[in-house]
């Protein structure tokens, strides 16, 4: 149980509670809690006071806190010494989420320092949010001989956003709906390979004239090779990553490096 004091909002009460029962094999588990943020100085102030803005994210010191309710439940299934299947639900009911919203000069609140033909970004408290998911995660560590072992962890999430009073905002509408993980390492006496992948798909971004287009899906690998001297304090590397040199923008049209070759070497002394 925690309280707070915030001057624009007063005395907070932020209540939480965290439960888990183990038995055998499987542990359950459950969450639940409410969830305060007050504004940053982006969110209130940005290009607030700059002269000429024809476009751009605006700040908006009128913004109200955030509130938001959290529930997770799941459980852990140990199958097996060196493996374990987790499974869980999730779900966030916010009010006042702070996010930024397409806004034209007509109806910004402030226009002083605003261009009459330009578009902007405005942050904006979102009324009534739901945020929904479930995530499945897979780990095996095992050892297959003195020499060899493997570890693997995997992961899926599928994620459901829903506005009750219109469409998503700037950063709801870019959150991704489905994410698939890997991450795997056979290592023998010298050497280990690791290899990591994630898959993102989320909606494909409208028609905006502000920001550059986002891919809506994409697949990027990463690689890695370890060489252990006979101590394993002192080790050699070479690691690529986007292994497949895929074109990707992120984020607001961002474009991701491609591919990327390092290497180089670890020594420790102590």
């Amino acid at each position: 149980m925690r309280t707070e004091y915030a001057t624009n909002g007063g005395w907070v009460l932020v209540p939480q509670i965290n439960l888990s029962y183990q038995l055998n094999q499987l542990q359950v588990r459950a969450s639940a809690g409410y969830a305060y943020r007050n504004a940053d100085f982006t969110e209130l102030y940005n290009n607030y006071n700059r002269t000429g803005i024809r476009s751009g994210s605006i700040g908006n010191p009128n913004l109200n806190p955030e509130k938001s309710f959290n529930y997770e439940f799941g459980f852990d299934w140990i199958t097996a010494s060196s493996s374990k299947v987790s499974l869980s639900a999730f779900s966030r009911n916010s009010r006042d989420l702070i996010d930024w919203t397409l806004t034209p000069y007509a109806d910004m609140p402030r226009k002083e320092n605003l261009v009459a033909t330009g578009n902007y970004l405005l942050a904006k408290n979102q009324s009534s949010i739901q945020v929904e998911g479930i995530e499945l995660d897979y780990l095996i560590d095992k050892k297959i001989d003195d020499n060899h072992s493997l570890k693997f962890k995997s992961g899926l999430i599928w994620i459901n956003t829903k506005n009750s009073n219109g469409p998503l905002s700037f950063y709801l509408s870019s959150a991704p709906k489905f994410l698939a993980n890997f991450t795997t390492t056979f290592s023998t006496k010298r050497i280990d390979f690791n290899l990591t992948g994630l898959y993102k798909s989320r909606n494909e971004q409208t028609a905006n004239p502000i920001l550059l287009p986002m891919s809506n899906s994409y697949f990027v690998m990463n690689a890695k090779i370890n060489y252990r001297f006979s101590q394993s304090k002192y080790l050699v590397f070479i690691q690529a990553d986007n292994l497949f040199n895929s074109t990707i923008n992120d984020f607001i049209g961002a474009p991701l490096p491609g591919r990327w070759i390092q290497a180089g070497a670890r020594f420790i002394f102590n």
